[in-house]
C-alpha cells in the first residue's frame, strides 16, 4: 500500500503532459488552490504555508504537494527537490488532527535533513 501511495508521489514528481498525471493538473494544483477559503476552515492551525485545492494541500511558496487521507494515510511530494515520502496507517480516528500535524512535522524534518536546510533560526540538527 504505501509502496503505491509513493508511486503516485513519482508520477506527480515529473512533468510528463500526456502521462497518467499531466502537468497540466499540476500546475493547476500548485497555483489555483485557495489560501485564503483554506486559512478560514477548521484545518487553518498548522498549515499556514497550504493552499487547498482539490483534496490537495500546495506549498504558497514551493513546489510542493500534500495529499492527506483518512485514518493517517498521507503523501508528500517536493518537487523542487525531488523528494517524495509516503505513510501509511491504521489510526481509530478518520482525522486527527495532532497527529496530523506531528506527520507533517516529520515529512518537513526529512526534508530539511535530505536537503541540508538550515533552520530558521540558522541552526541545523535536532532542536531540543
Amino acid at each position: 500500500m504505501v509502496r503505491d501511495i509513493a508511486r503516485l508521489g513519482q508520477l506527480v514528481l515529473h512533468d510528463d503532459p500526456d502521462g497518467i498525471v499531466p502537468s497540466s493538473w499540476i500546475y493547476d494544483m500548485l497555483n489555483n488552490g485557495s489560501a485564503v477559503a483554506f486559512s478560514l476552515g477548521s484545518w487553518r492551525r498548522g498549515f499556514e504555508k497550504y493552499a487547498y485545492r482539490s483534496y490537495w494541500l500546495a506549498g504558497k511558496k514551493e513546489d510542493e504537494l500534500a495529499g492527506l487521507g483518512i485514518h493517517g494515510q498521507h503523501l508528500f511530494v517536493d518537487r523542487k527537490n525531488g523528494i517524495v515520502m509516503a505513510k501509511t496507517s491504521s489510526q481509530p480516528d478518520r482525522i486527527d488532527m495532532k497527529k496530523v500535524g506531528l506527520t507533517m512535522a516529520a515529512f518537513e524534518e526529512f526534508q530539511r535533513i535530505l536537503t541540508g536546510s538550515e533552520r530558521a533560526n540558522g541552526t541545523k540538527g535536532r532542536e531540543v
